[in-house]
Order: C-alpha cells, then structure tokens, then sequence
C-alpha cells in the first residue's frame, strides 16, 4: 500500500461548468504510512508529474499587483484549533502553521523554476481551507482504514463544492469574479512522521494536483493543515486552495 494519496480539484469558474473528473492517486514516498492525495479538475487535461524527491530550495514569495490582500488590520493567521475528534491529541497549531508556509514555499519554488510567477498568500482562501478541513475530518475521510496488513484512508475522496472560495476570493485578470477560477488540492496521512515536503511531493506526482501547482492562472493560495494523533495513530490533512 503506497504511504501517501493526493487529491487535487480543478476547477470552478464564475461559468456554469461543472466538475466533471476525480482523479484520485496513490503515491508511494517512503513516509513509513499511509496517505492519499486526490485531485479534480473539469476539463479532464493532464500534465506529465515530475519528481520531487529532493525539493527546489524555498523561494520568496511576492504580493502580485492583481492580488487582494488581506485587511491590515487581520492578523496572517486567524487560526480555531480545530477540536479533538475521538479523544486525539492535536498538534501544537504553531507546528502546523509552519508546515503551511513551507508548503507555499515549495509550491512557489515549483512554479519559479519552471517560469511560472509565484503564489502569494490568501487568508481569504486559507479560511475557506480550514473549513473544508474541519468538514472533512468530521466526516471521517482523515479515519484510518485496514487493507489488508496496510493501513490508509478511505476512498474514493469526495471534495467540497469550490464555489464559495471561487465566489468569495477570487477574481480573474481584469479584477472581475465573472472568471475567477479555484482549485483545491488535498493530502492525507494516518500513519508516519509527515512534512511539507511529503505534502507537496505527493502534489507533484499526481497530473491533476501538479497541474494546479503550476496553473499560470492561480495568483494566490491558502493552505490549512490538521495534524492530530489518534489512538497512537499520527494524522495529517492538508487543503491547499488556488485562486486566480
């Protein structure tokens, strides 16, 4: 059983198009557990995924001029820790905040060296994130399930609809919402010691994540991770919302 899968949501726009494919993949990165990535997108198009394995070095982030930035006034992080589901522990959110960041950074690092310009960051998407999040654990999608002598995640994923975070966040070039686009993509883990570089690997490795990854269209990202240990069982779950 692969230690990671990926999952991944491409894309809503202010069109009336609906999201047609889930491709769902499970990726094997020599974590020590199980974790599943998945990704979506509604034109069906994939892109060859490249490799990870040693990520590109962290690269600076800049605020793009068509970016909306957060209120002044709204600190970076408006973090709810999220409550423990059937007596988990949670991890310190401080942890969790710094493996967001690093996932921006690689994500980032991606696109640069591909010459693709870099993601800034969206509170505004990171919010709608972390409700997705909190939903998808609710909902059991982070519960760990047996194959076998293999431990995993339940599939297939099922994504939140993305036309709130489309609707409330994004907008297209000229600055109207009429074409903004988001995306998600998603990463689970319930077994092993996970960072951010697993995250955004797992993204790579999968055409659908790895193409929102790269999607010159996106502007900005929210990313929201959840790490809690369950009956000695360590979880992970990370959302990371594009938007144009």
């Amino acid at each position: 059983m692969s230690d990671g899968v990926a999952h991944g949501q491409r894309r809503s726009t202010g069109l009336p198009r609906l999201l047609l494919v889930v491709v769902i993949a499970l990726v094997g990165a020599g974590i020590g557990g199980g974790a599943a990535l998945i990704a979506m997108r509604d034109d069906g198009e994939q892109v060859p995924a490249a490799d990870l394995t040693t990520p590109p070095a962290a690269v600076p982030t800049e605020d793009a001029a068509r970016n909306t930035p957060p209120a002044p006034s709204e600190p970076e992080h408006s973090v709810t820790q999220l409550p423990p589901v059937g007596g988990s522990s949670p991890v310190p959110t401080e942890t969790t905040q710094k493996m967001e960041r690093d996932i921006l950074d690689l994500v980032n690092a991606q696109r640069t060296a591909r010459g693709v310009e870099p993601l800034s960051w969206s509170l505004c998407a990171r919010r709608h994130a972390e409700t997705f999040v909190s939903e998808y654990v609710a909902e059991g999608w982070l519960d760990p399930v047996r194959q076998g002598k293999a431990t995993t995640v339940r599939n297939p994923f099922v994504h939140k609809d993305m036309t709130a975070p489309r609707a409330g966040c994004a907008v297209d070039k000229s600055g109207s919402p009429l074409n903004a686009v988001a995306a998600e993509n998603v990463w689970r883990g319930v077994i092993g010691s996970y960072g951010a570089p697993d995250v955004v690997n797992g993204w790579v490795k999968n055409a659908a994540d790895h193409k929102n990854v790269l999607d010159p269209n996106m502007a900005q990202v929210g990313v929201y991770c959840y790490a809690d240990v369950l009956e000695g069982t360590k979880r992970l779950m990370c959302s990371a919302i594009f938007i144009s």
